[in-house]
């Protein structure tokens, strides 16, 4: 689908020196959506009347010539600030990327509008040192615009894909990046956009950085300029899933990504990394953790959940004028993390409240944007994937859109189909989202919890769909270098009835091709498919590209497939189809070769990983059971039994049990709210141990979202605070700390957690107070 921006040509006033010098600006309108769009909730469905009105973003890219870093103070729009204008509820939010703008550096400042401009808006920029800038911007129809913007590992180079109005005339004049021009070094693969988009093939001369920034600006022969400032990604194809931490179940399905809703410690990175994959989690509206910034197995921090839900609670508005309440809040802080860890994108994960809008509003807010949608789950069909992803692409474009997919369900009465999928509605969720766009996957979800009378089923209940998981994912693993450069394209093809085909662009030489076979009915009570036999295809082939050889993956494998090409068009005979396939065709015969041996490399790899992994799982297993089994024993004499605090008991064999009692383990859960909650254990300590070195040994683990840290204090019988230390979340383990009792008498230890947001822990009730050696 072709998302229409409308440039301006630019009219800078004439001012006094500057330390900013203007590049480009541009009006970027939202893409109107063939799609009936309807709220899940009736009562909200009921309350935003004729919808949300299509709106749009102003964009101005800036030139720091100054030999110092300049920071962007205010922005004006029409004489008002945008600070003034978001209070109007006209603005939902705005920035300058990267702020502070580094020497000789290129920054974009962006304005996200409520409604769609009827006039030519004034923009004036205020920047720390020198004059201000001005420019307006001309409202006008769009003629091309920045798609898509992927970087290759092998070799190292970044690809740039133009779309560009139908009817407009456009040929590309001049490539810049990072304000140098590139023109001559770089392929541009048709001067004109064919079929719907213009490849531009731009050589780097070493890897980026991640979480960099950098700048791409490209002029046509008419001087129309259309640019973008973006941060690189980590070097991979997300394949993951949300779940509990079972990094070597996960690993060993080929997933490389782990999204959570709580934290990650640095030693659950660590793990991480060992086993080659990388980690997303929240960390709200806080600082990211010191010791964990920078890692390299972090994908990215995630921020507010489903922020476009939470905009639900803004009950000062109109519903229509909801959506985006949280944006400048996600925009700011995005700001300081960055300056904290230059090195850590930000994700962000968007529900399905106030569509399309939210994909809109909040689509060039985060770095990589992850969006979900659960077909039976809100009892939709399947093809709803390719709606969601479709507009929540263009909504967040040239940035990556990641998709969560529904790999369990949820058992509830009277929601959706109440059933979980078949493997084959699973695969086809997976590859038409892969068709319409998504640079990555993830599943929801791997575990299977119970809230009050709410039942949540993960494919760890399911073999079946745990196993079809690893096998889509075994194969995009293979194909990575080329899904992170990847394009959907609007290309013809001849088949047969009820197959869906995408194609995808794939750098200069490849072409991807998905096939689903929708001759199938998936209902509440039905799911029967009716397989397609010796699929033949023919396809036109864009014109950058010589086909002269096709592979069919599947499982991490290449099989031929027949290829010929007659008259620009490509015939392809890909055989039975019974869910979906994915077809690699390349111009270059040795393509799928290379890339087969090097996930063969990567497997190999990995079978390492996870031998050493298990064998230091195995050697972790027996010191923590020859400490259950000691510790309990040799330090009986110093027991203290704990009391919850906003807890309960629950039984938990995993943990020490010396009262041999059913309520072994206290346990608390709070999904929403500060209330104080946690663990007090009190003890006697001996005038003759009194001010002499202790070790405080308890068993259990934490858990939350955002800076879900615990707080664990010593005090004195007379509430006088001895001592403190904080307690990170993670797996259960045996817990020392270090302690001195001041005086003879009752002393408390307490463990708490009372941070605003979902937390929880399970403890051992018994503890021990053991004199120091």
């Amino acid at each position: 689908m072709y998302l229409p921006l409308l440039l301006s040509t630019l009219t800078a006033l004439a001012l006094a020196p500057t330390d900013l010098e203007l590049e480009c600006a541009f009006w970027r309108p939202d893409a109107a959506q063939p799609v009936a769009w309807k709220e899940g909730n009736p009562d909200l469905a009921a309350k935003t009347g004729a919808g949300y009105p299509l709106a749009g973003s102003l964009h101005v890219l800036v030139h720091n010539i100054a030999d110092a870093a300049v920071s962007m103070n205010d922005v004006l729009l029409d004489g008002e600030t945008c600070n003034a204008l978001r209070e109007k509820r006209q603005v939902v939010w705005w920035r300058t990327q990267p702020n502070p703008i580094p020497p000789n550096g290129v920054a974009e400042v962006t304005v996200r509008l409520r409604n769609p401009l009827k006039d030519a808006p004034e923009i004036r920029l205020l920047p720390s040192r020198g004059n201000p800038v001005t420019t307006r911007v001309e409202i006008k129809p769009p003629d091309f615009r920045i798609e898509t913007i992927g970087l290759a590992a092998q070799p190292d180079r970044l690809m740039i894909y133009l779309t560009q109005r139908p009817d407009a005339s456009v040929k590309i004049k001049t490539v810049e990046l990072d304000y140098v021009d590139v023109t001559r070094q770089s392929q541009i693969l048709t001067s004109e956009s064919h079929p719907g988009c213009c490849p531009i093939v731009v050589p780097l001369d070493k890897p980026w950085a991640t979480g960099s920034f950098h700048a791409v600006k490209v002029i046509d022969a008419a001087n129309r300029a259309t640019a973008h400032v973006f941060r690189v990604p980590p070097p991979i194809t997300p394949l993951g899933t949300y779940g509990h931490h079972d990094f070597e179940t996960f690993a060993a399905n080929d997933l490389n990504t782990y999204v959570c809703f709580g934290g990650l410690s640095r030693d659950d990175l660590d793990r991480l990394g060992d086993l080659h994959m990388r980690g997303a989690f929240h960390i709200g509206f806080n600082d990211p953790p010191a010791d964990v910034r920078g890692h390299p197995a972090i994908a990215g921090y995630l921020q507010l959940d489903e922020p476009d839900c939470a905009d639900h609670g803004a009950k000062d508005r109109p519903h229509a004028e909801r959506i985006g309440h949280h944006a400048q809040q996600m925009v700011d802080h995005a700001e300081r993390v960055c300056r904290l860890d230059p090195n850590t994108v930000l994700w962000q994960t968007l529900d399905l409240t106030y569509k399309p809008a939210n994909w809109f509003h909040y689509g060039l807010v985060a770095d990589v944007t992850n969006t979900d949608a659960y077909p039976l789950v809100v009892g939709e069909p399947l093809t709803f994937v390719r709606d969601v992803v479709r507009t929540a692409r263009s909504g967040c474009s040239p940035r990556p859109l990641v998709f969560t997919f529904q790999s369990g369900w949820e058992e509830a009465e009277n929601r959706g189909w109440n059933r979980p999928p078949f493997a084959d509605e699973m695969r086809r969720m997976m590859l038409y989202a892969l068709g319409c766009g998504a640079r990555g996957l993830v599943s929801y979800i791997h575990c299977s919890e119970k809230v009050g009378t709410w039942i949540g089923h993960g494919t760890n209940e399911f073999p079946d769909l745990w196993y079809e998981q690893g096998r889509v994912y075994r194969s995009l693993a293979l194909l990575d270098d080329l899904i992170r450069i990847a394009h959907p394209l609007t290309i013809e093809s001849n088949r047969p009835d009820k197959l869906w085909i995408a194609t995808l662009a794939a750098g200069p030489d490849a072409m991807l091709v998905i096939v689903v076979n929708d001759n199938y009915t998936s209902s509440r009570d039905v799911f029967d498919q009716t397989p397609a036999r010796n699929v033949r295809l023919s396809l036109a082939c864009p014109q950058w590209i010589c086909p002269n050889r096709c592979v069919r993956i599947d499982d991490g494998h290449a099989q031929p497939v027949a290829l010929r090409v007659t008259g620009g068009q490509v015939e392809l005979q890909v055989g039975d189809v019974v869910a979906g396939a994915l077809l690699l065709i390349s111009q270059e015969t040795t393509l799928p070769d290379r890339l087969t041996t090097e996930f063969e490399r990567k497997q190999t790899r990995l079978g390492a990983a996870l031998l050493k992994s298990r064998q230091q799982a195995l050697a972790r297993e027996a010191r923590r059971a020859d400490e259950m089994r000691t510790i309990p024993f040799r330090h009986r004499a110093c027991k203290t039994d704990g009391r919850a605090i906003g807890g309960y008991g629950v039984s938990r064999p995993e943990l020490w049990n010396p009262n041999r009692e059913q309520h072994n383990t206290l346990e608390y859960w709070q999904a929403k709210g500060n209330d104080r909650m946690g663990v007090a254990w009190e003890f006697d300590v001996p005038p003759d141990r009194a001010g002499k070195p202790h070790t405080f040994i308890w068993m259990g683990r934490i858990w939350g979202t955002g800076q879900a840290t615990g707080h664990m204090t010593l005090r004195a019988a007379d509430g006088k605070q001895l001592a403190a230390t904080p307690v990170a979340p993670g797996l259960v383990q045996i817990h020392r700390w270090n302690i001195v009792p001041s005086a003879p008498g009752k002393h408390t230890i307490e463990l708490i957690q009372d941070h605003n947001g979902e937390k929880g822990g399970q403890i051992a009730k018994a503890a021990y107070v053991a004199p120091a050696k």
